[in-house]
């Protein structure tokens, strides 16, 4: 199956998940205001960290053991269920302790109660979670952006229906994620269960071996996926410490916007770790020359949103977030060192290359917040979004330098378009057109 073709499916629905999100998050700020705003945002971000806890690695984990050996996919199935609730409860007991420590100096008493009813939809994220691994392993490229699309659509639709109703509030905003959540779980079970479901070498007794070999590999991702998320959102509580809701209800606003540009990046991401990375010589020279492409386009985006951002977001969200149009200025350049490490990391992944991942994480998070000390008390929002930028240029270079190194390539193969790869690009589009693969 063609690469281009694979990332295009992603990508296409990552499209409409920006609009729609997009319009989710309009809705949202200008319904609530930044204070109320920043209080979505806190006990969204909680159960983002919540349910990645409690999925320990496993979307990962289900791509790549269903990758390895189709005939897995039923007892994987099978598994994903008995996964999922007993993962849940112990992410729900694990953050209902954490949160309760937290509650009075970082969580006042309506995030908390948000936060609480927010955990109780948590094991059906870690079962969407798993089911989603298990597509992508499949290699159903055309199903997984139809389930993204169905999943933004009814989040849109509900928000819509709350606003035009007047029931937009934090609490119905998140439970319009919390449903759209669910009906993509249930529509990921239809599918897998119409194709594996009767497989006469599946049993719902629950298959401890896979278990733990499905655990081996998830655990070792987990540790990179908790410190690349706390990455992209501890720096919010740390604005709510030093700050106020409404500052973090800016940050948010402004990440959300400038992160726009990383969908395309997450498609590739998707499809080098689940179905070319495990075929090295085709990676060598696909990886670069996917990192070069991406970096181009997405700095042609980025002096795009320059231009028009200021006007944007004044009419768009208002005077009272005036303050993110600088924001946004600050975060693109390290979303452009994002984007990078996104093409990097999905490589290096399917390969098990998960020290150099883990190791770049840690940089980035120790820089991150070592600095932020010193920047959120001085420079408010400004300096967390400056900050980020650093640290995530600072992963990607540490990224960068090592792939470069390991597959004896210069680093201007990652970074500088050539001739020849729009010549590549126009032919695999041409050829996907026709129904052909490389």
């Amino acid at each position: 199956m063609s690469f281009i073709r694979d990332a295009a499916y992603s990508f296409a629905a990552r499209v409409w998940m920006a609009l729609a999100r997009g319009a989710c998050v309009v809705a949202l700020s200008r319904a609530l205001g930044p204070e109320h705003y920043g209080v979505y945002a806190l006990v969204l971000n909680t159960y983002v960290i919540a349910v990645l806890v409690g999925t320990v690695g496993l979307e990962q984990a289900s791509t790549w053991s269903s990758g390895q050996d189709p005939a897995r996919i039923p007892q994987l199935l099978r598994n994903a269920f008995w996964l999922s609730g007993g993962l849940g409860i112990v992410a729900i007991l694990l953050f209902l302790g954490a949160v309760s420590l937290c509650r009075g100096w970082l969580f006042d008493p309506a995030s908390t109660r948000l936060i609480f009813e927010s955990l109780l939809f948590v094991p059906f994220a870690i079962l969407n979670n798993q089911l989603a691994g298990l597509v992508a392993g499949c290699g159903w490229f055309r199903y997984y952006a139809k389930s993204e699309t169905l999943k933004w659509t009814v989040y849109l639709g509900l928000s819509v229906g709350l606003v035009v109703t007047h029931m937009m509030t934090a609490r119905t905003g998140l439970l319009a994620f919390y449903v759209a959540t669910i009906c993509t779980a249930g529509f990921h079970c239809f599918v897998l269960w119409r194709r594996f479901g009767r497989a006469p070498n599946a049993s719902w007794r629950f298959d401890h071996g896979l278990a733990r070999q499905v655990l081996a590999y998830g655990g070792k991702v987990f540790g990179v996926g908790i410190v690349n998320l706390l990455n992209f959102r501890f720096d919010l509580y740390m604005v709510k410490y030093f700050r106020s809701p409404a500052d973090v209800g800016m940050y948010s606003l402004g990440m959300n916007l400038a992160e726009v540009l990383l969908y395309s990046a997450r498609s590739v991401n998707l499809v080098l770790f689940s179905r070319i990375s495990a075929d090295v010589r085709r990676s060598i020279s696909l990886t670069p020359a996917a990192s070069r492409a991406l970096l181009a386009a997405i700095t042609f985006a980025s002096f795009c949103i320059l231009l028009v951002k200021d006007p944007a977001i004044l009419r768009i969200f208002g005077e009272n977030y005036a303050t993110c149009s600088n924001v946004v200025t600050l975060l693109l350049p390290g979303i452009m060192a994002q984007s990078l490490t996104l093409i990097l990391v999905g490589d290096m992944l399917g390969k098990q290359q998960l020290g150099d991942v883990l190791r770049s994480a840690i940089l980035c998070f120790v820089i991150m917040v070592g600095l932020d000390l010193v920047a959120i008390p001085s420079w408010g929002v400004l300096g967390a979004a400056a900050i980020s930028t650093l640290a995530y240029a600072s992963q990607a270079i540490f990224l960068l330098v090592r792939h470069a190194r390991a597959h004896g390539q210069q680093l201007s193969r990652y970074l500088l378009v050539h001739r020849a790869d729009w010549e590549m690009i126009t032919g695999r589009l041409r050829l996907a057109r026709q129904g052909v693969g490389p």
